[in-house]
């Protein structure tokens, strides 16, 4: 009787931790949703107008299954896009390279358009930004 009861409260135990949902899980159920809900606007947009440009703004996480960068691409999100913005990617408040976005950017660019644009309030950063984003031959709108 007791060892079916610690296998019971073992089991128990075991399900609590294997079946919660997690964050993870919760992410990447919103991240399928999101690539198809763009996919659809994609498609629905390009029913009524067949040269409709769709460029997703920040997210490029979204271009990846499971938003695993070091993974494969979801092809049919791709195939839904133009391209990509992202923001602040080489400026935030002072001149500052956001390293993982930069690395996510570099694979997605050789698929698509990755255009930047950064906000900066330093006249004397306009130069070292500018600089960054041509060496990374993005299309970089400066603001």
């Amino acid at each position: 009787m007791q060892n079916k009861l610690v296998i019971l409260v073992v089991f128990a135990l075991f399900a609590a931790v294997a079946f919660r949902p997690t964050k993870e899980s919760k992410t990447a159920k919103a991240a399928v949703k999101m690539q198809d809900f763009v996919i659809d606007i994609s498609k629905y947009s390009r029913t009524i107008d067949s040269n409709f440009i769709v460029i997703p703004q920040n997210g490029p996480e979204l271009a990846f299954e499971k938003l695993n960068t070091s993974g494969k691409f979801r092809k049919s999100y791709l195939d839904a896009i133009d391209g990509i913005a992202v923001e602040d990617l080489f400026y935030d408040g002072k001149p500052k390279i956001d390293n993982y976005r930069l690395q996510v950017l570099r694979k997605l660019q050789k698929e698509k358009q990755v255009m930047v644009s950064d906000f900066i309030t330093q006249e004397e950063s306009i130069e070292t930004v500018k600089a960054q984003s041509s060496k990374e031959s993005s299309c970089s709108i400066r603001a």
